[in-house]
């Protein structure tokens, strides 16, 4: 179900949505909307990731609410020809940091001003691997 102000999906546990029906938002209101969900106590990020597409990168998060068993999905972009890097959401959402961290290692996307920006792991050609730390 796609909510009315196309900001996000609402979907429940166990259900699927193509990916095309996820609302793209510029990066500073996907921010934005992040930070006040996560605000919330009955909100938790359920998972932040990002993959590789012919434009550049989508990213994808999934934020459940706890109380009413929905969780929101939306997503950011970076296309092609634009600079791999991102203002950190981990010094507001700490929470976010695993995340970040896993987006990194595997496409290199350096998020600025996260406090501890170093590789989860170590996968086979991971983007980072040739990066000293």
């Amino acid at each position: 179900m796609i909510n009315n102000d196309i900001k996000f999906c609402k979907i429940k546990n166990n259900s699927s949505i193509s990916l095309n029906s996820i609302p793209v938002l510029p990066y500073s209101e996907f921010c934005d909307f992040v930070v006040e969900l996560l605000c919330l106590e009955e909100n938790h990020c359920v998972n932040y990731f990002a993959y590789k597409f012919e434009n550049g990168y989508n990213f994808i998060i999934a934020i459940a609410n706890d109380l009413n068993s929905d969780i929101y999905v939306f997503s950011h972009q970076i296309e092609n020809g634009e600079e791999l890097k991102l203002k950190s959401l981990t010094p507001q959402i700490i929470a976010l940091h695993i995340f970040e961290r896993e987006i990194f290692e595997s496409y290199g996307i350096d998020f600025e001003g996260h406090q501890w920006l170093k590789p989860v792991r170590y996968p086979f050609m991971a983007k980072t691997r040739s990066l000293s730390f």
